[in-house]
This record gives structure tokens, C-alpha cells and sequence, in this order.
């Protein structure tokens, strides 16, 4: 693998992320806030990549 294709697995990743919790935030606004304080979405993407 290069750096490209590592770059787009990446965003590939942070793209589904972004999905998955929008999805989800139309289910249940209140436990998927689409405004967190800084530093709070690198956790939950983490978190996300542990699951995932």
C-alpha cells in the first residue's frame, strides 16, 4: 500500500463515520449531537474505529 491508498482508506473511514453518525442523529438528535466541545469528535471517531 502507498501513502494514496493509505490516505483514502483514511478518508474512506472518516467518511463512514461521519455517516453512520448522521444516521444515527436522525434517530436520536439527543444522543448524537451534531455540535460537541473540541477534541470530542477525535474521541468518538475512535471510539467508533474500536466498534466498527
Amino acid at each position: 500500500m502507498n501513502l494514496e491508498q493509505y490516505r483514502q482508506d483514511l478518508l474512506s473511514e472518516a467518511e463512514r463515520f461521519i455517516n453512520w453518525w448522521h444516521e444515527h442523529h436522525q434517530k436520536n438528535p439527543d444522543a448524537y449531537p451534531l455540535e460537541m466541545p473540541e477534541g470530542e469528535w477525535d474521541e468518538q471517531f475512535r471510539a467508533w474505529q474500536q466498534v466498527d
